[in-house]
């Protein structure tokens, strides 16, 4: 997820790519972000495209309480050198080109454009496109700006994810509903058309986790549903981290269900704890095939140094498998860098302590994490935290930790995740 400084993220990054393009095919230029009565405003010797950010609506599709998500909508206008109109229609041309071929935001050029807001370590991709206006909403918006129209291109960005800064998660629900003799749960009962569409190719419909787990551990096994999985042949799942340029191939065995399982196998892998997309390729009826992409939560492992803190030393150590990619700058110690981690102490959100973490001279500008940039091993101050016993999960990109022991008869919160201070 990204924080409040994502919607700057997306204008900078689209005004870059712009610029980069104005100055390799015009020879000069600017690309500002002012309204349209403003854009020109002692500009009038010089070529320039301006992209002004009209409107932000709420994608319900995928609102909760975590996060703010939105779609942002930007008008694009140009003007050419000493009001050259036929110049302003080819800079026109040239950035909806630009926007043509960029339709997914790539996370190096966020990162580059404004990396301190997170948006680049978003699962939902960033996507940009098009919009066709018709001549009325082209009026009113124009008259709205009181200002001359000019002809001008409407493009829309989908989807930012903007997390909440409302402290706290209330711990998971154990169970809903009552419990019937074979020990699970009621639950809510829905019925509906079972019948299977007769999909031609092979397709993924649904992720199955062990117990009633909604993310996974390195070691654990899962299994994936779909069509047409059972007569497919050197199948691999492929995880896919938006820090990686590279994804985690891992082999599959097909179930007597016809499924396939995969073993999150923990060894010569580079993961990572968060969000992942998986996908599934090999063949299939003498045809190489790439499944629809399902997305997949890693969990991170903690493991506590101690589970007793006394009062003249507050602060919890816990190793975290797999690894976070999360740094300090040198020049701003306070300011962490990286995926958002924060440590859940009950309903209460803390953060790292920096001296806990390493030091970078300056921002990384690759996608892949460095070994030198990846932490294992966090420290949290709970001085603030009451005295008493309190259970605690580490997020990581908002994947808790497993908290719950699915092993205990009735199902109960770990133990081992429980810290006490004094």
């Amino acid at each position: 997820m990204s924080n409040a400084l994502a919607i700057a993220a997306v204008t900078a990054t689209l005004r870059n790519l712009i610029n980069r393009r104005l100055n390799d095919d015009a020879g000069s230029g600017s690309v500002t972000a002012k309204p349209p009565d403003k854009a020109r405003d002692n500009r009038e010797g010089t070529n320039q495209i301006n992209l002004f950010l009209y409107r932000t609506h709420h994608n319900n599709g995928f609102q909760s309480g975590r996060h703010l998500a939105l779609n942002l909508y930007y008008l694009v206008t140009a003007y050419g050198q000493n009001d050259d109109d036929i110049l302003a229609h080819q800079l026109l041309g040239l950035a909806m080109q630009t926007l043509h071929e960029f339709p997914v935001l790539n996370p190096a050029d966020i990162r580059t454009a404004l990396g301190e807001s997170d948006l680049q370590n978003q699962v939902e991709k960033v996507k940009i496109s098009p919009l066709s206006l018709n001549l009325e909403e082209i009026s009113k918006m124009w008259s709205t700006f009181q200002t001359q129209y000019r002809i001008s291109a409407a493009y829309e960005a989908t989807v930012v994810l903007i997390d909440s800064r409302r402290k706290g998660a209330a711990l998971p629900v154990l169970s809903i509903g009552s419990r019937l003799t074979s020990g699970k749960e009621s639950g809510i009962q829905v019925f509906g058309n079972a019948t299977a569409p007769q999909v031609p190719f092979p397709t993924l419909t649904s992720t199955v986790f062990p117990s009633e787990q909604t993310s996974l551990q390195l070691g654990q096994s899962f299994v994936l549903r779909g069509y047409q999985l059972s007569s497919t042949t050197n199948t691999q799942v492929q995880f896919k981290h938006t820090l990686r340029t590279t994804p985690i191939e891992l082999a599959t065995t097909t179930t007597p269900e016809g499924d396939l399982q995969v073993t999150l196998a923990p060894s010569n892998n580079p993961w990572l704890a968060g969000s992942y997309t998986l996908s599934v390729t090999g063949e299939s009826n003498g045809s190489s095939f790439t499944t629809n992409a399902l997305p997949f939560s890693l969990a991170p492992t903690i493991t506590l140094a101690t589970q007793t803190l006394t009062a003249n030393n507050r602060q919890l150590t816990l190793d975290c498998q797999p690894p976070v990619w999360l740094w300090r700058r040198s020049d701003r110690p306070d300011r962490l860098r990286g995926q958002t981690v924060s440590l859940l102490v009950d309903q209460q959100e803390l953060l790292p302590l920096p001296d806990s973490l390493p030091e970078l001279d300056k921002e990384p500008t690759q996608v892949d994490p460095q070994p030198s940039e990846q932490v294992t091993s966090l420290t949290f101050d709970l001085s603030k935290v009451s005295p008493g016993s309190h259970f605690v999960r580490l997020r990581v990109d908002g994947i808790d930790s497993l908290i719950i022991d699915w092993s205990a008869s009735p199902i109960a919160f770990d133990p081992q995740q429980q810290v006490t201070v004094q």
